[in-house]
């Protein structure tokens, strides 16, 4: 072998270990494979529903700015729709931890006038149970949970989905609308 292609060699050896020698220990440094998504937004030509979050990234115990608009657009002047506790759901997820938060009903049927262009706008609030066998999602603890029933979510990369799940008129069973959509923010100390 050529004295040149073996100094060739040992000198790209050197090059390519001393690229991976540094080791960096930052607790401050995040690197999540997800990219922060502030707005999230779908429409169906009735309906568009949108969730903002005013932040891609929060403090440890800042409250998070978070809403949902959900805007009849159709041609009506105003329409009724019929749904649980709200026509917007808002669930949580822990991307970091894989912990999944689902959120109960806690009125039976309600009828809301949506105006057109006129949003009904709900501000997110953690409403999630605590884990269960057979839930989704991998378990935490009932201290976790109050954590972040208190606001005080712990450092990570969260989404929240927010959902539409509504009828139109007064019959819960009819014309269904399920619109869908996400942000995804983190939170750090």
């Amino acid at each position: 072998m050529n004295i040149k292609w073996v100094f060739t060699l040992v000198f790209l050896i050197f090059i390519l270990a001393g690229c991976g020698t540094g080791t960096q220990n930052n607790s401050n440094s995040l690197n999540y494979e997800l990219e922060n998504v502030t707005e999230g937004f779908v429409e169906d030509g009735h309906f568009s529903f949108k969730l903002i979050s005013e932040k891609a990234v929060y403090q440890v115990g800042e409250p998070l700015q978070i809403k949902a608009e959900l805007t009849y657009i159709g041609e009506e002047e105003s329409i009724r729709i019929s749904h649980a506790a709200s026509p917007i759901w808002m669930l949580t997820s822990n991307l970091s931890e894989g912990y999944q938060f689902d959120a109960a009903m806690n009125e039976p049927l309600i009828f809301t006038d949506l105006k057109k262009n006129v949003p009904f706008v709900e501000q997110y609030q953690f409403s999630g149970g605590t884990y269960y066998e057979g839930a989704p999602g991998n378990p935490y603890s009932e201290d976790v949970f109050l954590q972040m029933a208190e606001g005080k979510f712990p450092p990570g990369q969260y989404e929240i989905k927010g959902k539409t799940d509504f009828a139109i008129g007064e019959d819960i069973m009819t014309e269904r609308v399920q619109l869908e959509t996400y942000i995804i923010f983190t939170v750090v100390e």
